[in-house]
């Protein structure tokens, strides 16, 4: 189960090599638990950012940070996680496009399907779970997913952009 709850973030850090200025916003301060509570609601979500985390390695390409909610009290079964990636260039020279991403996700086996009136560009797919990748300018990506085996992908997609929508407006 941790495989398929990492994929948004791992395949974000596919095209981060490294990170920039601390400047950047974070992505636990982006998208936040009051946030998740509201998209996913009535669950409620706690902050789990357990699992491993990536080197830092020490470059100005961009700033990549990540943050895990997982829904409480709910058993393993009934569980719910998103996972929130957030990549911050430091230039446009080093940000991404949407096509060179929705490549990606082809060649992982993903299907991208575009999201209209999100951010510069949006798509959502699956692979494992659900996520939702958000293009603000050349700079700024935002990947969202949840892995939660019980909602839909049209459920569960209208809910990360829900999540998408807040955090976009921090930014």
């Amino acid at each position: 189960m941790k495989y398929l709850i990492a994929a948004p973030i791992m395949f974000a850090f596919i095209f981060a090599t490294s990170t920039a200025a601390s400047s950047a916003p974070d992505a636990c301060g982006v998208v936040t638990t009051s946030d998740v509570n509201a998209a996913f609601a009535p669950r409620l979500f706690v902050i789990d950012n357990s699992g491993p985390v990536a080197a830092k390695q020490s470059s100005t390409f961009a700033q990549v940070s990540n943050c895990t909610f997982v829904s409480k009290g709910a058993t393993v079964k009934d569980m719910l996680t998103v996972s929130v990636s957030l990549r911050v260039a430091s230039s446009d020279a080093n940000g991404v496009t949407a096509k060179v991403m929705k490549e990606g996700v082809v060649k992982l086996g993903g299907a991208p399907v575009d999201v209209p009136g999100l951010g510069d560009s949006a798509y959502w797919y699956k692979l494992g779970g659900v996520s939702l990748v958000v293009l603000k300018g050349k700079r700024i990506l935002l990947s969202v997913g949840t892995y939660a085996p019980k909602r839909s992908d049209p459920e569960a997609t209208t809910d990360l952009k829900k999540i998408a929508g807040a955090a976009l407006a921090k930014l």
